[in-house]
């Protein structure tokens, strides 16, 4: 799975994190790479929408569509935009494609557990 746009020969999905406290239960943080954040909101600000395109881009503040927290669904560990203090947006993959997009617990899509780990140097 990539971010859009996807880059052939990309080297490198990988990300780092930088805490940003917790939501609910939640543990929450910034996905960053090269100092690029990765964010749900590039083409509606602020506004983390379903089936939205997941893309690299600098940091805008308080914006939901930067902050990703673990949530766990009773299966496993899934990645999430928070849209609101009750309902998130679950990190996946698209129906049509590899790229990324945020989708709706209830949307059809097949929710993916993540598995965090450190990266090796």
């Amino acid at each position: 799975m990539f971010l859009a746009p996807y880059v052939q020969g990309s080297s490198t999905q990988q990300f780092g994190t930088i805490s940003a406290g917790r939501s609910g239960t939640d543990s929450c943080f910034h996905l960053v790479q090269n100092g690029q954040y990765v964010n749900s909101t590039s083409a509606h600000p602020r506004d983390p929408q379903n089936g939205s395109s997941v893309t690299l881009g600098g940091f805008r503040p308080n914006d939901d569509g930067y902050l990703w927290c673990t949530t766990s669904d009773g299966s496993g560990t899934l990645l999430t935009n928070h849209t609101d203090t009750s309902a998130h947006l679950d990190l996946t993959k698209s129906p049509i494609s590899d790229v990324a997009v945020p989708s709706g617990p209830d949307s059809g899509i097949p929710r993916l557990h993540w598995h965090l780990r450190a990266a090796s140097q």
